[in-house]
């Protein structure tokens, strides 16, 4: 999931560019970046390949996710491009607070601990949201 979203918010980024989303995108570009870089240094530290099934099948579907993304304020495919990607931040806020369970047996690889890791989930997701709720107007025409 996080190939994807990582794909589709540089897309965002682009395709918004100079605006509130454009910047709120690039910023998430660059978080998701850094969390997949702690979760593949976690799996290899765990003995577990980065590179497997789940991950190529993650990718297949994802590629679905990416060809329904972007879309400009107002349209329906960006608001499911927001609701697509609050999923899989909530996916990654569980992820942590499962990892939280090692620690201290197993402490998280980098500056940041499992607790700060989700917390930054917490603040992606309210982030999402705050712009998914930004389109609902515009979007349904209310």
């Amino acid at each position: 999931g996080a190939d994807v979203a990582i794909e589709v918010v540089e897309r965002l980024s682009a395709t918004h560019r100079g605006s509130r989303e454009g910047a709120l995108f690039a910023s998430l570009h660059k978080q998701f970046r850094d969390d997949r870089g702690v979760a593949e240094a976690l799996l290899k530290e765990l003995g577990a390949a980065p590179v497997s099934v789940k991950r190529a099948a993650g990718r297949a579907t994802g590629w679905m996710l990416m060809m329904a993304s972007g879309g400009r304020r107002g349209d329906l495919a960006l608001f499911r491009t927001l609701e697509g990607l609050a999923v899989g931040v909530q996916g990654k806020r569980c992820m942590w607070r499962a990892a939280q369970v090692l620690s201290p047996a197993l402490p998280a690889p980098g500056s940041r601990s499992f607790v700060d890791l989700e917390s930054d989930a917490v603040e992606q997701w309210n982030a999402i949201e705050r712009c998914r709720q930004s389109l609902v107007p515009r979007t349904f025409g209310v």
